[in-house]
């Protein structure tokens, strides 16, 4: 080999090695990136048009808070034209109208419509879907939310930072996490586990609960009654295992659901009955169950199970700050107390 030989192959090496940061390699325009199930996914270095799938509100409430809504190109189901999800259609109006490639969560995509919609990547947070319809020729790009949570959160955060070139904004987030857990967590941690008190958080007109909140309520220093029972996202029970649980505090999905509780008859021997602790579940972007405003949701629930460690935790200020900062909105006191209250149907 001459000379020349050797300078032009180290001038390739030198650019292959420019060219590949981490997870990401940028090669003819392209990037490969490894998405949280370990499978490469092949993006354009600038991904302008995403599809949302499965959880829908929940993954378009995580691209809001990243600033990126207007890249989604599919629509939302008719099912998020409720009240508590009066910001998923105000963050994001374009997806109302939108094309929608599944009519509900679960209830099967379209994949001729899908692949109409010429979309650079699908996001899905189901495993098994995204290997589904990989197989049918869509760009899947699979995300874990709350399985591992709050890792997996911060996480997710840091790969859609890396999928959309924004680092820094999902650094903001995350930092802001940390510090509401800590804030919390460093003034629960002394409480002996048999002092916790039991919580429920669920739809009671489904009877389900769900694991989404599992990490919030532990970390608020509840124990969820719902913990062992989990063998899915949701578990259903019933009037006799609610009764045997007997939770000290109640957070509800629907809005309808605390009426309901209070003036059935049969739950009057609940601990959470009993002392008026049936609180309905805030909704904003969606209710706080699993979308990104979880933050909230963990002050709100340690401020609920304990108000005098929290006093000094304001919720609308905590509200403003992470709607102004995260949705470049402003808040009204008007809306504060809108969402706090559920939404309304």
């Amino acid at each position: 080999m001459n000379w020349k030989s050797i300078i032009v192959n180290l001038v390739l090496v030198t650019t292959v090695l420019l060219t590949t940061t981490g997870t990401g390699v940028i090669a003819d325009g392209n990037r490969t990136i490894t998405d949280m199930a370990g499978t490469d996914v092949v993006l354009p270095e600038q991904v302008d048009r995403v599809i949302t799938v499965g959880s829908v509100a929940v993954i378009n409430a995580i691209l809001i808070t990243m600033g990126k809504q207007d890249t989604i190109v599919s629509g939302i189901p008719p099912f998020f034209s409720s009240g508590r999800f009066i910001y998923l259609r105000q963050f994001a109006p374009d997806t109302i109208n939108k094309t929608r490639v599944e009519e509900a969560s679960g209830a099967g995509l379209n994949v001729e419509t899908a692949i109409s919609l010429n979309s650079d990547v699908l996001f899905t947070f189901d495993k098994k879907q995204a290997e589904t319809l990989r197989e049918k020729g869509l760009n899947m790009f699979y995300l874990s939310w709350w399985t591992n949570a709050p890792d997996d959160m911060k996480n997710l955060m840091s790969k859609l930072g890396e999928v959309y070139n924004i680092p820094e904004r999902a650094e903001t987030y995350n930092s802001y996490l940390d510090s509401r857990i800590e804030k919390i967590t460093d003034r629960v941690v002394s409480v002996p586990e048999n002092e916790k008190p039991k919580v429920l958080v669920c739809n009671f007109n489904s009877m389900k609960s769900y694991e989404s909140a599992d990490w919030w309520i532990q970390k608020a220093g509840g124990i969820n009654v719902a913990h062992d029972d989990f063998t899915s996202k949701n578990f259903e029970f019933d009037i006799e295992k609610l009764v045997a649980w007997d939770p000290d505090y109640i957070f509800v999905y629907d809005p309808s659901n605390k009426d309901a509780i209070y003036n059935d008859g049969r739950f009057g021997i609940l601990n959470a009955v009993k002392n008026k602790h049936v609180d309905i579940i805030p909704s904003g972007i969606g209710p706080w169950l699993a979308t990104s405003e979880q933050p909230l949701a963990l002050m709100w629930a340690a401020k609920k199970i304990y108000p005098e460690k929290f006093e000094d935790i304001d919720i609308p200020s905590e509200m403003k700050y992470f709607y102004e900062t995260f949705c470049n909105y402003e808040i009204p006191d008007s809306e504060i107390s809108y969402i706090l209250g559920g939404g309304v149907n």
